[in-house]
C-alpha cells in the first residue's frame, strides 16, 4: 500500500517540480501446477501410507487381513468414513495417545504434517489415488524416445556430446502412472544425481521432450567423467535393449549411432531403476568414489580429526553424547569438524555401555564398535559413509549397532537408510554428557578439556541450523520437499513390489495389449512364466522379471527360434560340451554379444557364430581364455582412445584366431605380442600399453595401421617390412624415438603422426610418395628438402620445431593445411604458390611482410599473431574470404586504451563448459529463468544478489597477467563462465572502438545488444580483437562473459571518456565493536550513483537483539541546497522493523556521487550476530529509470 502511495506521490510532486523521478515495481509470475489440488491430496496420502504403512498392510504385508492400504478395501471395510476424519478408525489410530493401539505399532508417532494430510483426503471425501489424473497421452514409442534423444544429442556441440546421458522413465508414463506420482519421480531423481555428485552447484538433469519423460545430463556436472561413473552404472543396469529383432534393424542402427556419438554402450537408464540402485553400494560407493577408510574420506575433505580434537575442541570441531539416539541401541556420540566444504559429522556407536563404552564415565577415551559419516558435498546435499570400528567402510551397519526400525528391512544400508532418516539434514539431539562433566568434581579424565570438546547445547544447535539451512538450501535447489516423504526411500521400496503387464509391456516398449497378445501367443514367454500377466490383477516378482529379462526380449524378438522348442529337461552337462570362460567379465560380455543370459551355458558352435567382440572402457577384464573357440572372430577391442582399457596381459588364447584383423588393445598392460605373430591382422592398436619390444610385427605383413602412442617403443626397425602400411603413428612426449629411417621403404604410407619425439633427420620419408598427411610436432627440424619431393601431401604440421627456412615447400601446390606455428621463421615467400591452402596457421614467429599471403585466394583461417608485422595491407584483397583472422601482438594491431580494471561485479558459475565459453545463457541456466544475460546487459547486477548458488561480488580486474582471471579469483576454476557487469557514465554521446581479449572464449553485451562474440581458443596477454561501439550519454551497462582460466581484457579506444560507476549501498558504524548496551548509529548510503532522484526501502531487523531508537534523514539528496520530501517511516520493535522510509529530491537534478541517505540510531539488546535487511530497496534516477545496487543484507556483531 505504501509503495503504490508514495510512487504516486513522488511522480505528482516531480511533475510539479518540472522533472522525471520514477522507481520501478517488481512483478512475479506464479506458474500453475498440472495436478489439481484433490488428487494431489490423494498422491500425498498414498506416499504416506506407501512410506509407513504398506510394510505391515500392504498386499504382501504381514497384517493385511487385519487392514488392507488398498482404497476400496478401506471404505467398504469402514477404516475411512470419506469426510469425516473423527469417524474414521483409521485417522483414530493414527492420533489416539495409547501407544498400544496407535499406529504404526511400535514406532514413533507420524509428523504432524502427515496426520494433517490424511486428516484433509479423508475431509475431501478420500479420493482414490489409483485414478487421479494420469497420463492418458498417446503411447510413445521406443522410436519416439530414440528420436527425441538423437534430435537433443544432435543439438550439443560435437566435443560436448560424449559427456551427455539420458534417464527416462517413459516408461512409467506408457504403464499410465499418474502425473502426480511422475513429479514425485522427478524429485527422486534430481535429489539422487545431485547428492551423487562432487559439483560445485546443485544441477538437475534436464527434461527434453513434451510430456516431461526423458532427461539430459552432462557428466561432467557431476564429475561423473572423472571416475567413469557412467560405466559404473551400465555394469549394474539389466534393463538395455539392443534391439537385436530383425524387424527393429533402423533402431538398432540409431542406437549404434548414438553410442558413438556418446561413446557409451547404454544412452539413457530408467529413472525408477537408478533411483532403486544408485541410493544402495555398490552405486553409491563407486559414482560418489568413496574410499575404503574414513581416513582417506577425511583427507579428501581436508579434516584432520586427530589433530582438531587435541588443538582444536570448540574451534574446528565440537562433541555431543545421548544414549537415547533414535538409530543405535546403545550410547552414540557425535561429533561435527568444519570441512572442505561445510561440516562433517561423525558419530560413534557402542554394542554395549560398559566399561569403556560408557561415553559418562569415559568421554575422551570411549572405544566404539562403528560409525557413521554425514559430510556436505559441494554442493550443499550432503553423503554418508558407513565404518566399522577400525575406520573401514561398510555396505551394511551391523544391526546389533544401529537399526531402522521404521523400514521394511531394519538394516542400516549406507545410503538409502541415510535419505530415509535425514529428510531434513543434520537431526536435532540433546547432548546428555556436558552436564555430567560438569557436576563430577575431580573425573578421571580432562575436565577442562571435555568442556571444550562437549560444548553447551546453543553452541551445538547453532551449529546444527547452520548445517540445516545450507541443506535445506541445496535440496529445495533440486525441487525437492524439506522434511516430509522422503522420495528415494519411497521409490526403493515401490521398485521392490511386484511387476504387473502395464508395467512390464512398458518396459519392452509395447502397450499392455500387445504384450499380452505376444505371451497368448509366444511359447517362449510362457516357458518364462509371463503367463501370469494375463490374468486379472496378475503380477510376477521383481526378482524373477529382472532375471529373465535377457530372455524375455530373446524371446519377443526371436519367436521362430523359441516357439516350437518344448519345455524338456535339461540334459546332463557333459564335458567338453560347453565353453569354460572363467573371467565372469569376459563371459557376461562374450554373452550379450550372443544375445543370451549372463549365465547361459555357451557352446563351441555359438562361440564360432562370434565375428566381433567390443569390451573397451574398462569392463575389468583380466582373462581371455574360452576366446580361442572364437574362430571366426575379425575384430576385437579391448581398448579405445580416452578409454580405461582392460586389465589383459596375457594374449594367448587369441593367438590361433588367424580370421582376426582388427585388434585394438588400447590401455591394458600387456608387454608381451609375441603370440601374435602368426596373425592376419590389418589394423593393430598397442597405445598406452607396456609394449618395448615390436620385433613380433615382423610378419605382420597384411598390417595397414599401427598406432605406437605413448608406449615404450625406442626402436622402429620391425616396421621396415610392412610394406602395406598406410598409417603409423608414434606420439610420446618422452622423446625415445629420433630414428625414422626404417620407414624409408613403406612406399604406401600415407599419413605419419608423431608429437614430441626428437626427430631431426627427414630424408627417410623423400621417397614416400603417397603420403598424404605428416604430422610432425615437437621435433628438432631444420631442414625441409626432403618434403619437396612429396607431391600428394595435402595436410602438413610441423609446430614447435627449430625451423627457419620453408624454401623447401615451394612446389607442395596440393597443400589445403599447413602448420607452422611456434618456429623461427622470419622469411614466408615459398608460400606465395600455395593456392589451394584453406587453412594456414603462422602465428609465434618473427614474420614482417605478409605480402607473400596476398595471392592465397581459397584462404578461409589465417593465424599470425605474435609476429613482428607492421603493415597488414597486403592481405585487404583476400580479407573478406577470411571466416577468422589472428593478428593481435604485432606492431599494426592497434595498442588500445587502459583496461577497466572497475571495481567490476563478478559472478562465477563452476561446472558451467568445458574448455570454451559456450553460447549459452548460464544466467538463465543457473538461476532456473530468474534472471539472463539480457536483463543484466541491459539493467546491470546488483552486488550481493544471487544467481542459482552464486552471488554478484565486487572485484578490481588486473590490467596485465597471463591469468588475470584467476589472480582476480585467487584460485583455479577449470569449468567454469565468469560473468562480469559495470556501468559506465559517459559525458556525452560518443562513437568509439572497444578492444577485447580473452583466452578461451569471450561475450560482450552494451546495453542489452550483444556486440561481440568468440568462441575459439586465443592464448593472449592483451587485446586480441577490436570493433565499434557507441556510448549512450549517462549511464552505459557492460556485461561479459569469459571462460574461468586465463584471461579477460576490456577497454576502449585512447581518449574515450567514461567513468567507472558500480551503484552501490554502503553501511557505516558510529562505533565498533559494539557491546552489549550500546547506542550506535548506523549510517546508509549510496555510493557511486548518477543521477539519483529518490530511494525508498523498509529497514528489518532482530527485535532480540536490536532496538530502533529514531532515524533521520541524510544530506546527499540536498546537496547543492536542494529541498526533499521525506518520509522516516514507523518504528515497530515488536516485529523489528522500520517501514515507509523514503526521500524524493524536489529539484530537477539528481545528485552524483556517495553520500549519506538515512541515520537510525540503535540500541543493542543482547550478545550475537544478527542481520539488517533492507527491504524492497529502490533507487531512481531523474530520467526515471531503477538504479541497481546493494546489497540489501550487512551482519552486525554485538
Amino acid at each position: 500500500m505504501f509503495r503504490r502511495h508514495f510512487i504516486a506521490y513522488l511522480i505528482r510532486i516531480c511533475k510539479q517540480q518540472h522533472c522525471i523521478a520514477l522507481i520501478g515495481l517488481l512483478m512475479f509470475l506464479i506458474g500453475s501446477q498440472n495436478v489439481s489440488a484433490q488428487q494431489q491430496i490423494a498422491v500425498d496420502t498414498h506416499a504416506i501410507f506407501q512410506q509407513s504403512c504398506l510394510i505391515c498392510h500392504g498386499p504382501d504385508g504381514a497384517y493385511k487381513e487385519s487392514l488392507l492400504m488398498e482404497h476400496n478395501a478401506l471404505i467398504e471395510e469402514g477404516s475411512v468414513v470419506p469426510g469425516n476424519p473423527d469417524a474414521s478408525e483409521l485417522y483414530k489410530r493414527l492420533i489416539t495417545t495409547e501407544t498400544a493401539k496407535r499406529m504404526p505399532l511400535g514406532q514413533p508417532q507420524l509428523p504432524d504434517q502427515s496426520i494433517n494430510t490424511i486428516r484433509n483426503w479423508i475431509l475431501a471425501g478420500a479420493p482414490d489415488w489409483a485414478v487421479t489424473s494420469t497420463t492418458a497421452g498417446d503411447f510413445i514409442s521406443p522410436s519416439e524416445i530414440l528420436n527425441t534423444i538423437e534430435t537433443h544429442l544432435m543439438s550439443l556441440a560435437p566435443f560436448d556430446r560424449a559427456f551427455a546421458r539420458y534417464f527416462t522413465m517413459t516408461h512409467l508414463y506408457n504403464a499410465g502412472e499418474s502425473v502426480g506420482i511422475l513429479q514425485e519421480y522427478r524429485k527422486a531423481l534430481y535429489k539422487l544425481v545431485n547428492s551423487l555428485s562432487w559439483g560445485v552447484t546443485v544441477t538437475n538433469p534436464h527434461p527434453i521432450d513434451p510430456q516431461g519423460t526423458i532427461f539430459y545430463i552432462d557428466l561432467r556436472h557431476y564429475e561423473w567423467d572423472r571416475n567413469d561413473g557412467w560405466t559404473k552404472i551400465e555394469a549394474e543396469y539389466p534393463y538395455h535393449i539392443a534391439f537385436d529383432a530383425p524387424a527393429q534393424s533402423v533402431l538398432k542402427e540409431q542406437l549404434r549411432r548414438l553410442q558413438g556419438e556418446m561413446k557409451a554402450d547404454i544412452p539413457a537408464i530408467h529413472v525408477d531403476w537408478f533411483v532403486a540402485q544408485a541410493s544402495l553400494p555398490p552405486l553409491y560407493h563407486d559414482l560418489l568414489s568413496l574410499p575404503l577408510t574414513d581416513r582417506e574420506l577425511e583427507t579428501r575433505l581436508e579434516v584432520d580429526v586427530p589433530q582438531n580434537l587435541l588443538t582444536a575442541p570448540g574451534v574446528r570441531v565440537w562433541r555431543a553424547g545421548t544414549n537415547n539416539s533414535g538409530v543405535s541401541n546403545n550410547n552414540r556420540v557425535i561429533e561435527r569438524h568444519t570441512s572442505r566444504y561445510g561440516a562433517y559429522w561423525k558419530s560413534y556407536d557402542f554394542a554395549g555401555s560398559v566399561g569403556t563404552q560408557n561415553i559418562f564415565t569415559h568421554p575422551l577415551s570411549f572405544t566404539h564398535d562403528g560409525g557413521e559419516v554425514i559430510f556436505n558435498l559441494p554442493n550443499g546435499l550432503q553423503a554418508y559413509y558407513v565404518t566399522n570400528a577400525s575406520g573401514f567402510r561398510l555396505d551394511d551397519a551391523p544391526i546389533n549397532i544401529v537399526s531402522n526400525p521404521a523400514a521394511s528391512d531394519p538394516t542400516v544400508r549406507n545410503g538409502l537408510s541415510c535419505f530415509g532418516c535425514h529428510t531434513e539434514g543434520m537431526k536435532t539431539f540433546e547432548d546428555e554428557v556436558r552436564s555430567v562433566i560438569e557436576s563430577n568434581a575431580t573425573p578421571a579424565y580432562d575436565k577442562a578439556q571435555a568442556l571444550r570438546l562437549y560444548v553447551a547445547q546453543s553452541e551445538m544447535d547453532t551449529l546444527i541450523q547452520e548445517d540445516t539451512d545450507r541443506y535445506r538450501g541445496a535440496l529445495e535447489a533440486t525441487g525437492g520437499a524439506f522434511g516430509g516423504i522422503e522420495p528415494i526411500s519411497r521409490f526403493h521400496e515401490v521398485f521392490q513390489g511386484p511387476v504387473d503387464a502395464a508395467y512390464a509391456a512398458a518396459v519392452v516398449g509395447l502397450e499392455t495389449e500387445a504384450f499380452l497378445e505376444k505371451i497368448r501367443e509366444n511359447t517362449g514367454l510362457q516357458n518364462i512364466g509371463l503367463l501370469v500377466l494375463d490374468s486379472p490383477n496378475g503380477s510376477m516378482k521383481r526378482d524373477a522379471w529382472t532375471s529373465n529379462f535377457r530372455d524375455i526380449l530373446f524371446a519377443l524378438d526371436f519367436p521362430q527360434l523359441v516357439d516350437k522348442t518344448p519345455v524338456v529337461p535339461q540334459p546332463e552337462r557333459l564335458p567338453g560340451a560347453f565353453v569354460h570362460i572363467p573371467d565372469t567379465n569376459l563371459r557376461a560380455a562374450v554373452a550379450e554379444e550372443l544375445g543370451k543370459t549372463p549365465n547361459a551355458p555357451i557352446t563351441v558352435e555359438e562361440m564360432e557364430r562370434l565375428r566381433e567382440l567390443d569390451v573397451r572402457d574398462n569392463r575389468d577384464i583380466h582373462d581371455l581364455t574360452g576366446l580361442q573357440f572364437a574362430t571366426n572372430l575379425g575384430e576385437l577391442i579391448l581398448g579405445h582412445w580416452g578409454g580405461r582399457g582392460n586389465q589383459v596381459s596375457d594374449l594367448s588364447p587369441i593367438a590361433g584366431l588367424t580370421r582376426l584383423r582388427l585388434l585394438f588393445l588400447h590401455n591394458n598392460p600387456i608387454s608381451d605380442i609375441s603370440l601374435l605373430k602368426d596373425l592376419n591382422l590389418t589394423r593393430l592398436v598397442l597405445n598406452g600399453t607396456l609394449v618395448s619390444d615390436l620385433s613380433p610385427v615382423r610378419s605382420l605383413t597384411k598390417l595397414t595401421e599401427l598406432v605406437l602412442d605413448d608406449t615404450l617403443v625406442t626402436d622402429l626397425s620391425p616396421v621396415a617390412g610392412l610394406i602395406n602400411l598406410e598409417w603409423i603413428a608414434f606420439s610420446d612426449g618422452e622423446g625415445k624415438i629420433s630414428d625414422i629411417s626404417p620407414l624409408a621403404g613403406l612406399i604406401n604410407l600415407r599419413r605419419i603422426n608423431t608429437w614430441g619425439n626428437l626427430i631431426s633427420d627427414l630424408s627417410p620419408l623423400a621417397g614416400l610418395t603417397k603420403l598424404e598427411r605428416v604430422d610432425i610436432c615437437g621435433a628438432d627440424l631444420s631442414d625441409l628438402t626432403p618434403l619437396a619431393k612429396l607431391p600428394n601431401l595435402e595436410e602438413l604440421y610441423l609446430a614447435g620445431n627449430g625451423i627457419s627456412n620453408v624454401s623447401s615447400l615451394t612446389g607442395l601446390t596440393g597443400l589445403t593445411r599447413l602448420d607452422l606455428h611456434s618456429n623461427d621463421i622470419s622469411g614466408i615467400s615459398a608460400l606465395a604458390g600455395l593456392t589451394n591452402l584453406k587453412w594456414l596457421r603462422l602465428d609465434r614467429n618473427t614474420i614482417s611482410d605478409v605480402s607473400s599471403l596476398a595471392n592465397l585466394i581459397n584462404l578461409t583461417w589465417l593465424s599470425v599473431y605474435r609476429n613482428n608485422i607492421a603493415d597488414l595491407s597486403p592481405l585487404d584483397g583476400i580479407r573478406e574470404n577470411l571466416t577468422t583472422l589472428l593478428w593481435h601482438g604485432n606492431p599494426v594491431f592497434p595498442k588500445g586504451g587502459p583496461k577497466i580494471e572497475g571495481p567490476w561485479l563478478w559472478v562465477v558459475l563452476p561446472g558451467t563448459v568445458g574448455g570454451r565459453v559456450e553460447n549459452t545463457d548460464f544466467l538463465s541456466e543457473e538461476s532456473g529463468d530468474e534472471v539472463t544475460e539480457v536483463e543484466i546487459a541491459t539493467h546491470g547486477a546488483t552486488e550481493g544478489k544471487s544467481v542459482g548458488d552464486a552471488v554478484w561480488t565486487s572485484h578490481r580486474l588486473p590490467p596485465s597477467g597471463v591469468n588475470n582471471i584467476e589472480d582476480m579469483l585467487n584460485t583455479v576454476i577449470r569449468d567454469g563462465t565468469i560473468y562480469g557487469s559495470i556501468s559506465l557514465h559517459s559525458p556525452r554521446e560518443k562513437k568509439t572502438t572497444m578492444y577485447v581479449g580473452g583466452d578461451r572464449g569471450v561475450r560482450v553485451w552494451l546495453n542489452g545488444d550483444l556486440i561481440y562474440e568468440r568462441f575459439t581458443e586465443i592464448s593472449f596477454d592483451n587485446y586480441t580483437a577490436f570493433f565499434p561501439v557507441t556510448l549512450k550519454q549517462g549511464r552505459n551497462v557492460l556485461l561479459v562473459a569469459c571462460h574461468t582460466v586465463g584471461n579477460g581484457f576490456f577497454g576502449f579506444e585512447p581518449g574515450t571518456e567514461y567513468t567507472v560507476a558500480n551503484p552501490g549501498v554502503s553501511y557505516t558504524f558510529s562505533k565498533t565493536p559494539i557491546h552489549l548496551g550500546d547506542t550506535f548509529t548506523l549510517d546508509i548510503g549510496a555510493k557511486d550513483v548518477f543521477d539519483l532522484a529518490g530511494w525508498q526501502f523498509d529497514i528489518a531487523f532482530d527485535p532480540t537483539v536490536l532496538e530502533a531508537v529514531n532515524v533521520s534523514e541524510g544530506n546527499f539528496l540536498k546537496t547543492g541546497g536542494a529541498t526533499t520530501f521525506f518520509q522516516g517511516g514507523s518504528i515497530n520493535n515488536t516485529t523489528g522493523k522500520i517501514a515507509g522510509l523514503n526521500s524524493a529530491r524536489l529539484s530537477a537534478q539528481g545528485v552524483t556521487g556517495t553520500g549519506s541517505l538515512l541515520q537510525v540510531n540503535f540500541k543493542a539488546k543482547s550478545g550475537g550476530e544478527t542481520k539488517l535487511t533492507l527491504q524492497n530497496l529502490q533507487f531512481g534516477s531523474v530520467t526515471g529509470d531503477s538504479i541497481p545496487a546493494g546489497p540489501h543484507e550487512i551482519t552486525i556483531t554485538v
